[in-house]
């Protein structure tokens, strides 16, 4: 399956809003992410998808961080996770197997 992209645009592009979007207004599943993901099977996929959903959404390292370091915890998931989100110059989520930064 292939995703219709603008024209010019490439798959290391990652969006970023320029304001941060309040956690009021997050989608109602990464609302779930925070307050309810839990220390099972898949917490490392979902650390990695809100690690890169923060930055998409604008917010600043050291905010996400915080954040996504309390659900972390509660998960069992280490912080690595969120430090591979470093790759080309912003934070998103980096996968190593597949070579990419990717949502």
């Amino acid at each position: 399956m292939t995703r219709n992209r603008p024209p010019g645009s490439t798959d290391s592009e990652i969006s970023r809003l320029e304001e941060p979007l309040d956690l009021t207004d997050f989608v109602p599943c990464m609302k779930n992410i925070i307050e309810k993901a839990e220390d099972r099977e898949g917490r490392h996929r979902v650390l990695a998808v809100l690690a890169t959903y923060l930055y998409q959404m604008g917010w600043p390292e050291d905010r996400a961080f915080d954040l996504w370091l309390e659900v972390a915890d509660r998960c069992g998931v280490e912080s690595r996770i969120f430090e591979m989100g470093l790759c080309g110059g912003h934070s998103s989520v980096f996968f190593p197997q597949l070579g990419y930064c990717a949502l």
